[in-house]
């Protein structure tokens, strides 16, 4: 119901069987390159990014695509050729030819994409070298960096993030600029959103997610070996043979709808810009539904007891905390009562009228685009003394799906299309255990003999019948 979010819509194709992999492991096929280091991804268009003079560049076969002003000499192919590159805003990618060896000495083989770990080579200058890894008996050294598989274009090129994270990192921008003439910088992805297309957006954030998994996973879990890259950077795997596998952090951001259907709860946290107000939101626990964890989150923050939870999209979340690749999973909850309580999680949360949340929605569409995001928002505190997230964010969407939803067809939960349930906070066991009581009123009459969901044996009595009792409550329950 929610309209495609940043971070989604990957036009690359992701399916990876070993069929595939190995008709792609020729270098007979042109590559493309998504440059990254961790939450950095390579863009272009910087002001002032000459090199610095004097300083000897290092050598790579390595050609950009479409040609830049500067590099109009170059021989280039057509951008139409690269269907799903023609429109990537500030996104830099580079092609890496057929006609140029994989590495770059002449003696290599051509590497093969279905072996691990893939890894591209370059020659640096001796003094570009770190002072450590100094060999003085070779006036150049090369230099690794590790290429992640992201998947194949619709001319059947693939395309893989070339991670520069380290010491190199500067030294192959200089390169870039230098032997190029690109304008290229490396900038925190958060900040390139807003001039990213959607597709250009969900290949960078598919190229951070992974440099972030890989920088953060190098020793294994299960025995504190070193791990390496594996499977075209798509694993991680130690000495053992233990495998390591990128993760995705569920998160639930939900709004609130009030018991008249007329208000939406917005919260703000101690870390929020000044003014903003947006969804509640947490992790998903171990073992817990999504429905669950909306219900805990907003009783954990706001102590308002929700009954009816839909589910209306999600959005991808590359940048989240602590490096994390996060899954914002946008939902709207009916609340059971408008009483709420500050519990301290977050620094300020109230009600605020479908109106209200309409005016700062249709903030963002009323200047021209010319106007900056903080430019807006303060536009918006000065008139109404809040706002909302940009539409860069699902919690932008939510808000409007919900207000327009309001307009037209009033509450979103109906009340005569849904017979709510007390269910509020119980627990699985509780509810279980009041499901079970219905079915047999006598159960609890007796507090001799007292057999609940959570317990296996009966307090004095036979086992056999608390046993039975268990099993028949837990396959109600399933």
């Amino acid at each position: 119901m929610l309209p495609l979010q940043h971070y989604s819509g990957n036009p690359l194709f992701r399916a990876v069987d070993a069929q595939r992999q190995e008709a792609g492991s020729s270098s007979s096929t042109d590559v493309c390159l998504v440059v990254v280091a961790g939450r950095e991804v390579c863009a272009r268009g910087a002001p002032n990014c000459s090199p610095e003079k004097g300083k000897d560049q290092p050598h790579a076969n390595l050609q950009q695509q479409p040609a830049s002003p500067a590099s109009q000499g170059q021989s280039q192919e057509k951008p139409s050729s690269f269907p799903f590159l023609s429109d990537m805003g500030h996104l830099l990618v580079l092609l890496l030819p057929s006609s140029h060896s994989w590495c770059i000495q002449s003696s290599h083989p051509p590497i093969h994409r279905a072996a691990a770990p893939i890894l591209l080579s370059t020659v640096h200058r001796r003094q570009w070298l770190p002072a450590g890894n100094l060999d003085t008996t070779e006036d150049e050294k090369p230099v690794q960096f590790p290429l992640y598989q992201l998947g194949q274009d619709q001319a059947g090129r693939w395309t893989f993030a070339l991670d520069i994270s380290g010491p190199s990192k500067l030294p192959f921008i200089d390169f870039m600029r230098a032997e190029w003439g690109l304008e290229a910088r490396m900038v925190d992805l958060r900040k390139l959103m807003s001039g990213f297309t959607i597709e250009a957006c969900a290949i960078a954030g598919q190229a951070v997610a992974l440099s972030q998994w890989h920088q953060t996973h190098t020793f294994c879990q299960q025995c504190g070996q070193p791990t390496a890259p594996t499977q075209a950077g798509l694993r991680r795997s130690c000495s053992n043979k233990h495998k390591q596998y990128p993760r995705t952090d569920p998160v639930v951001i939900m709004l609130v709808e009030s018991v008249d259907g007329t208000k939406a709860l917005l919260g703000r946290s101690h870390r929020s810009p000044a003014g903003m107000y947006t969804m509640l939101s947490g992790f998903l626990d171990q073992c817990e539904s999504i429905e669950e964890a909306v219900r805990r989150e907003i009783y954990e923050e706001a102590r308002v007891k929700v009954g009816q939870v839909q589910l209306l999209g999600s959005q991808p979340w590359p940048i989240g905390r602590a490096g994390s690749c996060e899954l914002m999973l946008g939902c709207i909850a009916k609340a059971q009562d408008d009483a709420m309580e500050n519990t301290g999680e977050l620094e300020d949360a109230r009600w605020f009228g479908s109106e209200e949340v309409a005016s700062a929605v249709r903030m963002y569409e009323a200047y021209s685009p010319s106007t900056s995001t903080s430019e807006l928002q303060q536009h918006c505190m000065e008139q109404f003394g809040f706002f909302v997230p940009p539409p860069l964010a699902i919690a932008h969407h939510l808000c409007r799906t919900w207000v327009e939803h309001a307009q037209v067809h009033g509450p979103w939960f109906k009340p005569d299309s849904y017979q709510e349930r007390p269910l509020g906070l119980q627990s699985g066991t509780a509810r279980m255990e009041q499901e079970q009581q219905q079915q047999d009123p006598t159960l609890h009459a007796d507090n001799n003999e007292y057999v609940s969901a959570g317990q296996v044996f009966s307090k004095v009595g036979s086992q056999s019948r608390g046993m039975s009792l268990v099993r028949q409550s837990l396959n109600s329950a399933l």
